[in-house]
């Protein structure tokens, strides 16, 4: 059989040089030496009773329309996407490929005299052996489809397409399962491949699914409805998106976060950094703690949602004459619904000419230098804040002047804020730990 099989293989290969050659001399050869009946593979055209629309090619990955070899008589024929020995990388027939549908099999189509279809059975590669012409058709079975939509501008549009398995729970092609096994119904963990869409050159971020019923109108996910039903074919679910590309930010992920100038966050919880001015006077010690590094300008979003941020240490040098020093600088963005908790904002002076006289000023305020025209901060609250001077003084000499805003959060006017809570300043003398 081996031997068979392998000579089947050299037919094949040569029907392939046949067809690439177009040479009708080649083809006799081939019948001559003994490979007499012709093979087509067929995978097009038919799934089930259904006829396909359209060419193969324009349907299917990999694979023609029809391919054929040649083989004696009595012999068996190879199997799609077979290999025999020595064959390297060469598939003789390639397996076909058809978006949602899965090949479940192949079977031989009869024909009458006039070459009308007259009847079907299936073919076993593995017995079945060929003692005249045949047509092989590929078998197809119809995936369930579960569609990704979403209301965009008013108008319906397909985000994505996924097959599915009928009567399963299609969660885990959205969501991660937690420790414990259960499904978490959250962005946070949507994964990552549907964590965002683009949709005609706009990203959106995906904040969750949701069903929408006979009439139109809104069902929450829930892990006991996220079921394919058994009887049917296709599905669809809808994307709740904000537009932008966001980090849905939870304490799972807060550690690994940093601010930046163009973060864009969309809080789920509340969330604790963990950081803190370390009270030591090793500069190794300072180098080597955690902080976020303070702004000269802020271009991008946080949408707290209610939630606080809270505990984090964040560090900014100065020494610029007129310089200004804030968390975020000019806010240019939006920042709005959030509360900070326990943050505090450290100001390190440079080691320069500690002659008050000519020492630089330095305007410091906690949230922002100026908020700019077109920029939103809205409902910010301050609990247990403080600014921080760090190196004012040394050996009794002042190494800068400072002042703060009269509202201590912001130098620029920004009068529509509704920003609540007070901000501690302290002036701290730690010896040797400088701007680094």
């Amino acid at each position: 059989m081996l031997i068979a099989i392998f000579a089947l293989f050299i037919a094949a290969l040569a029907a392939g040089l046949l067809a690439s050659c177009s040479s009708s001399d080649r083809e006799q050869e081939i019948i001559d030496e003994g490979y007499i009946h012709l093979v087509t593979y067929d995978a097009s055209f038919k799934v089930g009773d259904e006829v396909l629309e359209g060419d193969f090619n324009e349907i299917t990955t990999g694979a023609q329309s029809k391919m054929y070899v040649r083989v004696a008589d009595g012999s068996l024929t190879v199997a799609p996407g077979y290999r025999p020995s020595g064959a390297g990388s060469l598939d003789i027939i390639t397996i076909p490929v058809l978006s949602h549908y899965t090949l479940v099999g192949w079977e031989r189509v009869f024909y009458d005299e006039d070459g009308v279809e007259t009847g079907t059975e299936p073919w076993d590669f593995y017995s079945d052996r060929v003692y005249e012409d045949i047509t092989l058709r590929a078998v197809w079975e119809m995936n369930t489809v579960l569609y990704i939509n979403a209301e965009i501008d008013g108008v319906d549009v397909n985000l994505r397409t996924l097959d599915s398995t009928a009567g399963s729970s299609f969660l885990t092609r959205l969501y991660n399962t937690d420790s414990a096994g259960d499904y978490t119904l959250r962005a946070d963990t949507i994964t990552s491949g549907m964590s965002s869409f683009v949709y005609d050159g706009t990203t959106y971020t995906s904040l969750g699914f949701y069903w929408k019923d006979d009439e139109g109108n809104r069902t929450d996910l829930t892990v006991e409805n996220a079921v394919y039903p058994e009887d049917a074919t296709e599905l669809t679910i809808y994307a709740e998106l904000l537009e932008g590309d966001f980090t849905m930010v939870t304490q799972d992920n807060i550690g690994r976060l940093s601010l930046s100038s163009n973060s864009h966050w969309y809080l789920l919880e509340d969330v604790n950094v963990g950081q803190a001015y370390p009270e030591v006077d090793n500069i190794s010690e300072h180098l080597s703690a955690r902080y976020w590094s303070s702004l000269d300008n802020f271009n991008g979003i946080i949408y707290g949602n209610g939630y606080t941020i809270s505990n984090v240490w964040v560090k900014s040098h100065c020494g610029t004459i007129n310089d200004y020093r804030s968390i975020f600088g000019q806010i240019n963005g939006t920042i709005d619904d959030v509360t900070f908790e326990n943050v505090e904002f450290t100001v390190f002076a440079t080691t320069m000419d500690s002659i008050p006289s000519t020492a630089p000023l330095l305007s410091v305020a906690f949230l922002s230098e100026e908020v700019a025209e077109g920029a939103s901060v809205e409902n910010v609250t301050f609990v247990n804040c403080s600014i921080s001077i760090v190196n004012n003084q040394v050996a009794g000499s002042d190494m800068f002047t400072y002042r703060l805003a009269d509202n201590i959060y912001w130098f620029g006017d920004y009068a529509s804020s509704t920003v609540t809570g007070t901000i501690d300043i302290v002036l701290r003398e730690d010896d040797g730990i400088v701007n680094r």
